[in-house]
């Protein structure tokens, strides 16, 4: 039996998490009670990280913000959203992003959004958990 975990922060687990998580279910803990079944060897690692990079131009109206309040407020958005579907979904759909970007108060369009590169989705498996990485939007 394989357990896949995630730290507290939706992100990978530690290597310290993973030995108190695989101690606990195995039995080598304080109670010295086995939690997995038994007969069940059981298996515990952290679900690999995919770095999401991503790149675009916006159009912003300057009379309400800033490129560099925009792009803030999109890397949180973002790492929001991958957090809130970590293990819920295993895709990153390039239109969900695009519309976490055009949302922003000031954001009137972008264009050439890219993830990783790429205009396509990215899709994930049950031991991978997406996380935010690069984020960088230029002004058209």
């Amino acid at each position: 039996m394989k357990v896949i975990i995630l730290g507290g922060d939706d992100e990978p687990a530690t290597d310290e998490l993973v030995k108190k998580v695989q101690d606990y279910i195995a039995g080598d803990n304080n109670l010295g009670e086995r939690q997995a079944p038994i007969g069940a060897d059981v298996t515990v690692i952290s679900a690999e990280a995919i770095t999401i990079n991503i790149n675009a131009n916006v159009v912003i109206d300057k009379e309400i913000t800033t490129l560099e309040k925009v792009q803030a407020l999109f890397k949180n958005s973002v790492e929001n959203y991958l957090k809130e579907n970590a293990f819920n979904s295993n895709t990153i759909y390039l239109s969900k992003i695009g519309g976490l970007l055009i949302n922003i108060n000031g954001v009137l369009d972008y264009t050439d959004l890219k993830l990783n590169n790429n205009t396509e989705n990215i899709p994930t498996n049950d031991e991978q958990v997406a996380v935010t990485g690069e984020v960088v939007l230029n002004e058209k």
